[in-house]
This record gives structure tokens, C-alpha cells and sequence, in this order.
């Protein structure tokens, strides 16, 4: 019969045994083969109080838990991994659109919560400005622009028209765009048009300056107080004289006239 110390040696001597790496391996292996031959034992076992209770125990300390994160973040950044839960996903959302309009129903409430939206925009804000994310959502609107030309220029068409009408600040936007699409038009013929920021061109300072709107603004024009025939907007090699285009769109350089003086002050302009 094995004494106590006999014993405790053989405990030991086991627990390193199992430490190596080949017989780690060995003993993976042949687990993951008798798991899977014998799924009814294993569930069966696995629902004895007892061995909830140590399962349990073992996975809330906090080694165990920063291991099995890391497990599970690495297991599902395997390209196979990731396509199979896509494709499962897209599968079950197909198939349960009832099960998911009934939970949002059922939480609209929770998601309403002024904490829980200012936390969900704090997230999705940070999510989308991961490289790896800002890189796929622009090959898969590349994507889906190609295949959708026309489905998606008749929403831009219909998004434009409904808040031209409703949105003061967004028509001013567009205004000011149209105003320095037609400048690059007449004064650029070569080149490749870059966009207002290249020009440092801030539309948002440029419609604080303009604030207050009158009610009635689809009766003025955007003035430019310089004429833009003023500005050399050409360098002497032909390039883009991009300070001339910032300074002719400065907030100090426009203003909101009645379209009655803008035709007026135009004449004039055009007279002298």
C-alpha cells in the first residue's frame, strides 16, 4: 500500500508530466475525440449541481477569464471563423425578423434612455474610426455603389430635395458648393477638382457667420462682398493658387443679400 508522501510524490510527478508540451497535445487530442463520441455522458455530467458549482468557480477567477477572452478574440478572428458566423448570422436574421422586431419592441425604452444612447454613440463613433473598419465599410460601399448606381442616385436625388426644403443650414451648404463647383468651372479647364477641405474652406464657420437665416431665404442670394473676379486664382505656372480660393470663401467675404441687391451689385460689378 502507498504511504501519504508516496502518493503526493505521484501527484506531482503527474502534474508535470501533463505540463508537456507533446503530451498536452496528446491528451487535447484524445479529449476533443471522446467529447465528441460521447456528447449524452458529457452533457449528463455536466448538469450535476456539483460540477456547475466548481465550473463555475473556475471561470470567475481572473486568470481563467482573461484567458478565455483572449481564447475567444483570437478564435474569432480566423477568416474561416468569421465568414461561417457572418453567414450564420445573415441566416438567422432572415429567418427570425419577427423574434428581432419583438425584442427592439420589447427594449424600446431601455435603447431611448438618454445614458444608453449617449454610450452607444460614444462606441459606434470610436468603432468606425478603427483603421481595419474605416478600410472595410470603404470596399464595401465601393461595392455596393458599382451594383447600385442608379437605386443609389435617386436616394442622394430624393435625401437632397427633401431637406433643401426642410433644412436651412443644409441648403446654405449646398449653395456654397454650387458657388465653388461653378468657380472651379470657369477657372479651372485642367487639373483634377480636390474638395473644399484641400482649399480650407469651412463651411460650418461660414454658416454661423450667416445666422441668423431670415424666413424668407429663398429670396437671397449668397454675396461674395470681394468679387471673386478680384482673386487671382491662377499661379503663374498654371497651378492652383489654392489661398486665393480659401480667401475668396471666408466668412468675413460673405454675406446674405435679397436677390433684388445681388442682381443689383452684380450689374454694377459687371459695368465697371
Amino acid at each position: 500500500m502507498k504511504t501519504k508522501e508516496q502518493k503526493q510524490n505521484k501527484k506531482e510527478y503527474d502534474k508535470k508530466y501533463r505540463q508537456i508540451p507533446e503530451v498536452k497535445e496528446r491528451r487535447r487530442i484524445l479529449n476533443k475525440k471522446w467529447r465528441k463520441n460521447n456528447k449524452d455522458k458529457v452533457k449528463k455530467h455536466n448538469q450535476k449541481p456539483k460540477v456547475k458549482e466548481r465550473r463555475k468557480k473556475h471561470r470567475d477567477k481572473p486568470e481563467v477569464k482573461a484567458r478565455i477572452k483572449e481564447y475567444q478574440k483570437q478564435h474569432r478572428n480566423k477568416p474561416e471563423v468569421r465568414k461561417r458566423r457572418r453567414t450564420y448570422q445573415k441566416k438567422w436574421q432572415k429567418e427570425n425578423k419577427d423574434k428581432i422586431k419583438e425584442y427592439y419592441q420589447k427594449n424600446k425604452e431601455y435603447y431611448q434612455r438618454p445614458e444608453v444612447r449617449k454610450r452607444r454613440k460614444t462606441y459606434l463613433k470610436e468603432y468606425y474610426q478603427r483603421p481595419k473598419v474605416k478600410a472595410y465599410i470603404k470596399i464595401k460601399m465601393k461595392s455596393y455603389a458599382k451594383q447600385n448606381k442608379e437605386k443609389l442616385r435617386n436616394y442622394i436625388r430624393k435625401y437632397h430635395r427633401i431637406n433643401y426644403k426642410k433644412n436651412k443650414e443644409f441648403m446654405i451648404k449646398m449653395r456654397l458648393r454650387a458657388q465653388l463647383r461653378n468657380l472651379l468651372l470657369r477657372y479651372f479647364k485642367t487639373g483634377k477638382v480636390i474638395t473644399s477641405k484641400k482649399y480650407g474652406i469651412d463651411y460650418k464657420a461660414i454658416i454661423e457667420k450667416l445666422k441668423p437665416f431670415p424666413k424668407d431665404i429663398k429670396n437671397y442670394d449668397i454675396h461674395h462682398i470681394k468679387p471673386l473676379a478680384t482673386f487671382n486664382f491662377i499661379n503663374e505656372d498654371g497651378s492652383t493658387n489654392l489661398e486665393e480660393v480659401r480667401k475668396s470663401f471666408t466668412p468675413e467675404n460673405l454675406i446674405l443679400l435679397t436677390k433684388e441687391e445681388h442682381k443689383e451689385i452684380h450689374e454694377k460689378v459687371i459695368d465697371i
